[in-house]
């Protein structure tokens, strides 16, 4: 545990007063993320170009150095109602630039405009436009929060469509359950100081718009696992959100799948857009690194959860 950590509480409570109002659960000014995030130096690291998929706002970032020919899908988080891939530029292009792939990330459609399945309908819009071209197992989807929760709600529904799966995936702090049933939403709750579990029912209501929230592609907790590509997930240890990845991991695990799962002491919410400032955020993008490029996933995860 880093001394900087000792901050990240206090800190994450002070960012949340300043960019979120509590009275109608909406985010103040979106663009304050990126200010506090830190900025990266598009020209000079990565070139960031907007595009449309499917009609829909899009990016492609590009690192300079390129290490690889897989292609990153990012999910950018939000509670299903904010943000976009303009808000998650610094930890997109960190993760692009450490891994040295390609991304392409989308700002699928929000609610309480467009609630369940718009989210969905858009990413596998892109999934498919990246199957035109690249080798599906060339392909990673991953994303944080509710991008995580939608990256696997994305796989069961490449599953139900019986199209080829991407090589794998991953969720930071992943939302996989609008139920709101794990213990961590109680247990946590006055440990976490960015998600409000009251907000998250709302946050929850406004997506599913009347839709069942035990609906696998609402949230993947409940749906079959099996047949799902090599998975990681990552998540803060004060998070209300904890339970979400422990039970789903186990789930995965019953399940067959590859799994690598990691929490981490004192960190909150989706930490890692903190990188450029803590440690522990650069060591779990690290993590996601080595886990995008390495060839043999099954033994990079028995070498990390051995030496943890």
């Amino acid at each position: 545990m880093s001394f900087r950590s000792i901050f990240i509480n206090p800190g994450a409570r002070l960012m949340k007063m300043v960019v979120y109002d509590s009275k109608t659960h909406q985010l103040r000014g979106s663009k304050l993320f990126s200010a506090l995030s830190g900025k990266i130096n598009s020209n000079k690291h990565i070139e960031i170009v907007p595009c449309k998929v499917g009609g829909i706002d899009s990016a492609w970032f590009t690192p300079r150095k390129l290490k690889t020919n897989r292609l990153l899908l990012y999910l950018h988080g939000g509670g299903y109602g904010a943000c976009s891939w303009e808000t998650h530029r610094p930890l997109i292009s960190m993760l692009c630039m450490e891994a040295g792939i390609k991304a392409l990330a989308m700002n699928y459609r929000l609610a309480p405009e467009f609630p369940f399945p718009a989210a969905l309908d858009n990413t596998m819009t892109a999934y498919r436009f990246l199957l035109d071209q690249f080798n599906a197992s060339d392909i990673i989807i991953g994303g944080d929060s509710a991008g995580g929760g939608l990256t696997m709600a994305t796989l069961l529904k490449i599953k139900l469509e019986g199209l080829p799966m991407p090589g794998r995936a991953f969720g930071l702090s992943p939302w996989l359950d609008l139920t709101g049933s794990g213990e961590s939403m109680f247990t946590r709750a006055a440990m976490d100081p960015i998600i409000d579990p009251e907000a998250m029912k709302v946050w929850a209501k406004r997506y599913l718009n009347g839709a069942d929230p035990k609906n696998p592609l609402v949230s993947p907790l409940f749906g079959d696992l099996s047949g799902l590509p090599p998975l990681l997930v990552h998540v803060g240890e004060n998070e209300v959100l904890y339970d979400d990845a422990f039970r789903f991991t186990e789930k995965a695990r019953n399940a067959g799948i590859e799994i690598h799962f990691r929490s981490w002491k004192r960190m909150v919410h989706v930490f890692q857009f903190l990188g450029q400032l803590m440690p522990e955020a650069m060591e779990s993008i690290y993590d996601i690194r080595d886990f995008m490029l390495e060839e043999n996933i099954k033994s990079v995860i028995a070498i990390k959860t051995q030496k943890r």
